[in-house]
C-alpha cells in the first residue's frame, strides 16, 4: 500500500528530521518543507530517496504551481473520491496528464523518469518539437519515442539532467528529492521568464502561443502577436523612445512600462489586467485600439493615454498616482470610464472625448485640469481644490468641502456639494491656459462686447486651435487685427450689460499701470469707449464689469497692428511654406508689397532669445519671395520655429509660429531609381481631362500611386496623407478606412491608392516632393521623400 504524501505530521517536526542532512538535495528539500510544499511522514522523516507514485507527483505539481481547477474524470482504476481522485482531476484539467489507451490512469504506480519529464514539459507547454538533446545520453535508445522530445526540452532548459555516468535511465524511478529539484527548477524557469532584446515580430502568425512565465521586452521595434502571457509583461527602459506593438496579446499578470516615447505602446485587440507606467524621463504614449480591454492603469510618470478606433472597453479605470511629480503632464484622448487623481500639482489635459467620472482626491491639491473644447466630463468630484481651464463641458461637479476653492474658466452645467457656492468662481485674464496669471473672481458676465468695423476673435486656450469669431459671455480673452495703414482714429468699443446697476470700466494698458477710457457719445447718440491706435504697437485692453453686489468679471482684448497691407495680404504671409528636406528646413515666405525694406528673422522659441537667421529683403513688384535655410544639426527632429517680419521704416512686426518635422531621420528616403513605381508624370490624356474640368489649366502634372505592400508597416493604416512639392501643398486625400477620397481612387484588386495633382511649374524644375502620412489625430506616422528631378516636363 502506498503511503500518501499528505501527512498530518507538522512542518516543524519534519524539519527536525535528520534524514535529509547531507543529502545532495538538502537545500531544496528544506526550502520546500519550510514553505509547506513538502510534508514529512508520521515518524518525522522526509525519505528523500523514496520513489513517488504518479498521483503523488501530481500532488506536488498541483500544490507548487497553485493549480486548483478540476475536470470530471472517469478512469477505470481511480476511486470516485479521495485525495487521489481530486489531484488527478486537477492534473487532467491542467492538461499535463491524459491517461492510457486502456482507460486507466495508473495513479498508484511509481512514476518513471521519462514519465515525469513528459508531465513537466506538458505542464510548461514547452516547444519540444525541435530538441535533440535527449540523443546526448548514452542510453538514448532506451528513451521512448513519445517522451524523447520532452526529455530534450527539459535538458535544454536545464530543468532535468542525467547521471554522472552519462545515462538518463528513463525507466528508473523518480524519487522525492528528484521531484522537488526538478519542480524547483521549473518554477524558477517560469519566474525568470523570456526576454526579447532585439527588434522583430514574436509569436505565431496564426493560433496563439502561451508564455507560462514572465516576458521582458528590452528593445524598441518589438511586435508581440497572438500570445497569452501567464505571468507579467515588462517593457524596460532599454526601449528608450522607441515603440512596442501588442497585437492580440493577453497578459494575465501585471504589465510594467518603463520605456517608450510619444508614439510608443500600441495595444490592438489585446486584454490586459493592470498596467503601471513609471518612466524616468519623458512621456509614454499608450494607445488602445480595436477590441482592447484594460481593467486598470496606474500612471506614475508623464503619459499620453489614447483610445483610437476602439470597439472594446478600452481603459476602464485610470489612476494618476501620488508618485507623479509636480507639474508632470498627463493627457487623455478618447472616452474613459473612471479617472482618479491622487497626485498633487499634476497637470491633466483632456481632448477629443469624454470622462464619465473624474475624482480629484484630497491628496491632489493644486491639480490643473485643462479641457479642450472637444472634451466633456460627465461627473466630477472635487475633494481638493483644482484649477480648470479651457472650454470643455462639465455636466455635473460635486464640490466637497476640500474642493471649495476650485476655480473654473467655464461653469459646470450643474454644481452640488457642501463646498459649492451659488456661482462658482471662474478664471479670467490669464489666457485660459491653466496658469497662475489669472485673477480669481466671482462669475458675472456682459451680454456683448463689440468693436465697430472689426470682427472680435476669441483667443483659444490651446494656441494650435482655430480662433472663433464673436463674443461669448463665458470666454474671457479676445483679439482684433487692425492694419497699420488705418488712420490713427480711435476705435469704438461698445458693451451691453446683463442688467441694471452693472458698471463697466475700460482700462488701457501702458508701460506702468492703466489709463481709464472715458465713456463718450457718438453722433447718433450711442455710447462707446474710445480705444486709441498707435503706430507699430499692440494695445492691451481690459474690460471690467461690476455688479452692485460687488461681483466682478474681467475680459481682456488685444488690438494687434499689422503691416501696411490689407488683411488679405497679411493672410498670404500666414501661408508661409516650410519644406523639410534631408539636410534641414527650407523656408519660403511671401512678403506683401510694402514700399520699404523688411527684416526677416527666424527664432527657435517664442521669447526670441535664440536667433537662427537674420536677413534683410527688398521686395520687388508684387509679392517678394524670401528664402532662408536652417540646417538640420541646429534643430530637433520635430518642433517649431518662429518667424518675425519687421517693416524697417515703421517697426511693424508680424510674428508667426510654424511647426515642422524633419523627415529623413525617421523616414525612408527614395531616390530617382525607385520613383517610377510610385510617382510618374501625368499622361497627356490626364492633363487634358484636368484642363477641361478646371479654371486653372496646367501644362504638366504628377500621378501618385501607393501600393500597400510597398509602404512601411507603421503607415499602412494611415487616415490621410499630404502630397507636396516645394512651395505647394496639394489637397490631402484620405485612405480606404476613411471611405472618402479627395481626388483619389482606391483599387481593391491591387490594394493601391492613386491620385493626380497638377502644378504650374516655373522655369526651374521642382527640387523635391514629399508624402507625409497622418493618423486621425493629425500625428505624423511617417512619409516618403523624393529628391532630384523625378518628373520630366
Amino acid at each position: 500500500m502506498t503511503t500518501m504524501l499528505l501527512s498530518t505530521v507538522s512542518v516543524a517536526s519534519a524539519a527536525k528530521s535528520s534524514d535529509a542532512d547531507g543529502h545532495w538535495a538538502q537545500d531544496n528539500l528544506r526550502k520546500w518543507v519550510d514553505s509547506g510544499l513538502l510534508q514529512g511522514y508520521d515518524d518525522g522523516s522526509i525519505q528523500p530517496d523514496r520513489p513517488v507514485t504518479r498521483a503523488e507527483l501530481m500532488t506536488l505539481i498541483n500544490r507548487s504551481f497553485e493549480l486548483k481547477e478540476k475536470q470530471t474524470v472517469s478512469f477505470t482504476d481511480l476511486p470516485s473520491s479521495g485525495w487521489a481522485a481530486e489531484q488527478v482531476a486537477i492534473a487532467v484539467k491542467a492538461g499535463y496528464v491524459k491517461g492510457y489507451e486502456d482507460g486507466t490512469i495508473r495513479w498508484n504506480e511509481q512514476v518513471t523518469r521519462e514519465e515525469a519529464a513528459s508531465m513537466v514539459a506538458q505542464l510548461l507547454e514547452m516547444d519540444d518539437s525541435v530538441s535533440t538533446s535527449a540523443q546526448s545520453f548514452d542510453d538514448a535508445s532506451s528513451i521512448g519515442g513519445w517522451s524523447k522530445a520532452s526529455v530534450g526540452a527539459l535538458v535544454d532548459a536545464k530543468i532535468i539532467s542525467g547521471y554522472p555516468s552519462g545515462l538518463f535511465v528513463p525507466k528508473g524511478k523518480f524519487t522525492r528529492a528528484q521531484s522537488v529539484t526538478v519542480l524547483e527548477k521549473a518554477l524558477h524557469y517560469i519566474k525568470s521568464g523570456v526576454e526579447y532584446s532585439t527588434a522583430g515580430v514574436y509569436g505565431p502568425e496564426k493560433g496563439a502561443e502561451s508564455i507560462k512565465g514572465n516576458l521582458i521586452v528590452s528593445a524598441p521595434g518589438v511586435v508581440l502577436r497572438n500570445m497569452v502571457i501567464e505571468g507579467d509583461l515588462t517593457l524596460t527602459a532599454a526601449i528608450g523612445e522607441g515603440d512596442v506593438h501588442l497585437d492580440k496579446v493577453t497578459v494575465k499578470g501585471k504589465t510594467n512600462i518603463a520605456g517608450g516615447g510619444s508614439k510608443s505602446v500600441h495595444l490592438r485587440d489585446s486584454v490586459l489586467v493592470h498596467i503601471t507606467v513609471n518612466k524616468q524621463s519623458g512621456a509614454v504614449r499608450i494607445v488602445a485600439e480595436g477590441s482592447t480591454d484594460v481593467q486598470s492603469v496606474v500612471l506614475q510618470s508623464a503619459s499620453i493615454v489614447e483610445e483610437k478606433g476602439l470597439t472594446g472597453a478600452g481603459f476602464t479605470a485610470v489612476q494618476l498616482a501620488k508618485e507623479l511629480s509636480a507639474n508632470e503632464e498627463v493627457k487623455f484622448l478618447g472616452s474613459f470610464t473612471d479617472v482618479n487623481v491622487y497626485a498633487a500639482s499634476v497637470r491633466l489635459q483632456t481632448a477629443n472625448g469624454s470622462i464619465d467620472k473624474l475624482t480629484v482626491h484630497d491628496s491632489a491639491a493644486e491639480a490643473v485640469i485643462q479641457m479642450d473644447v472637444t472634451s466633456k466630463i460627465l461627473n466630477m468630484v472635487l475633494d481638493a481644490a483644482a484649477k480648470l481651464s479651457g472650454q470643455g463641458v462639465i455636466e455635473k461637479a460635486v464640490i466637497n468641502k476640500g474642493g471649495a476653492k476650485t476655480v473654473f474658466e467655464k461653469q459646470p452645467a450643474k454644481v452640488e456639494g457642501e463646498g459649492a457656492v451659488p456661482e462658482a468662481p471662474v478664471i479670467v485674464g490669464g489666457g485660459g491656459n491653466g496658469g497662475g496669471d489669472g485673477v480669481v473672481v466671482p462669475n458675472t458676465q456682459l451680454k456683448s462686447i463689440r468693436i465697430d468695423g472689426y470682427a472680435l476673435k476669441q483667443k483659444p486656450a490651446d494656441p494650435d486651435q482655430e480662433a472663433r469669431e464673436g463674443f461669448d459671455s463665458e470666454h474671457s480673452n479676445y483679439e482684433i487685427m487692425v492694419p497699420n495703414n488705418v488712420a490713427l482714429n480711435d476705435l469704438k468699443l461698445r458693451t451691453e450689460t446683463t442688467g441694471p446697476g452693472t458698471s463697466v470700466t475700460v482700462m488701457l494698458e501702458k508701460m506702468k499701470g492703466y489709463d481709464v477710457a472715458a465713456l463718450q457719445t457718438d453722433t447718433d447718440g450711442n455710447l462707446y469707449y474710445p480705444i486709441p491706435l498707435q503706430i507699430a504697437k499692440h494695445q492691451y485692453v481690459t474690460i471690467e464689469s461690476k455688479q452692485p453686489s460687488g461681483q466682478v468679471k474681467r475680459y481682456s482684448l488685444l488690438v494687434k497692428r499689422l503691416p501696411n497691407a490689407p488683411v488679405a495680404d497679411r493672410n498670404k504671409l500666414d501661408e508661409t511654406d516650410i519644406l523639410v528636406e534631408h539636410r534641414g528646413i527650407d523656408i519660403s515666405l511671401s512678403i506683401p508689397p510694402i514700399p520699404a525694406t523688411v527684416t526677416v528673422s527666424v527664432y527657435d522659441s517664442a521669447d526670441r532669445k535664440n536667433l537662427l537667421i537674420k536677413e534683410t529683403v527688398v521686395p520687388k513688384k508684387g509679392f517678394g519671395i524670401y528664402h532662408a535655410y536652417v540646417f538640420l544639426n541646429t534643430l530637433p527632429q520635430i518642433g517649431a520655429i518662429w518667424i518675425s517680419v519687421i517693416n524697417d521704416d515703421t517697426g511693424e512686426d508680424v510674428f508667426l509660429k510654424k511647426e515642422y518635422m524633419i523627415l529623413d531621420s525617421i523616414l525612408p528616403i527614395y531616390n530617382g531609381e525607385m520613383s517610377g513605381d510610385i510617382l510618374r508624370p501625368a499622361t497627356a490624356e490626364e492633363v487634358a481631362k484636368h484642363n477641361a474640368e478646371t479654371i486653372n489649366p496646367s501644362s504638366t502634372g504628377a500621378a501618385l500611386t501607393l501600393y500597400k505592400e510597398q509602404l512601411p508597416e507603421q503607415i499602412r493604416n494611415f487616415a490621410y496623407l499630404r502630397f507636396e512639392q516645394r512651395n505647394s501643398i496639394v489637397t490631402p486625400f484620405y485612405s480606404q478606412q476613411e471611405r472618402a477620397y479627395h481626388g483619389a481612387t482606391y483599387d481593391p484588386a491591387s490594394d493601391a491608392w492613386t491620385t493626380l495633382t497638377f502644378f504650374e511649374f516655373s522655369s526651374e524644375q521642382p527640387k523635391g516632393y514629399r508624402i507625409i502620412f497622418y493618423d486621425r489625430n493629425d500625428v505624423p506616422l511617417g512619409g516618403l521623400f523624393f529628391i532630384n528631378n523625378l518628373i520630366n516636363q
